[in-house]
Formats: structure tokens, C-alpha cells, sequence
């Protein structure tokens, strides 16, 4: 606990989504990620390797981690800018 399984899936899932963003990607590109994160945390159930639990507290691991991360890219391309 908590499932790392899923707290990757979601912390990839929320940078890929930047920079898909960011490069202009289709919608299905997008999709295919938000797909593919929750294949991965559906099949870390499935197999029984994480209860629900596991899965939902690796999830709010990775929000809290993609926050910081987003916010220390801000920090650091405003910084860029000033220099």
C-alpha cells in the first residue's frame, strides 16, 4: 500500500497529457493514454496484486506528485523567462 502500480499509471498519464497537449496531439492520441492508465490500474485489480484501496491511495500519491511536479515546471519556465 499503496499501489505503485497505479500511482505510476496516473502520474504518467497526467505529464503525457501535458505534453500531448502542449504538441497539439488528436483527442484519440489522449484518449488512448487515459485508456491505457486505466487498463493498468484495472488489471493491477483483476490479478488481485492491489485491493481497491491500494489502487485509490496510489492514485492520491500521484496527484499529489503531479502537482508538485506542474508546479515546479512553472517554476522553472518562469524563471527561464526572467533570465
Amino acid at each position: 500500500m499503496p499501489s505503485l502500480h497505479a500511482a505510476f499509471a496516473v502520474f504518467t498519464a497526467v505529464v503525457l497529457h501535458g505534453q500531448l497537449t502542449a504538441v497539439r496531439a488528436p483527442r484519440a492520441v489522449l484518449a488512448c493514454s487515459v485508456l491505457w492508465c486505466l487498463g493498468i490500474v484495472y488489471s493491477a485489480m483483476a490479478t488481485r496484486q492491489h485491493l481497491a484501496l491500494d489502487i485509490i491511495a496510489g492514485a492520491v500519491l500521484a496527484g499529489a506528485v503531479s502537482i508538485a511536479y506542474l508546479a515546479a515546471g512553472r517554476a522553472f519556465n518562469t524563471a527561464q523567462e526572467e533570465s
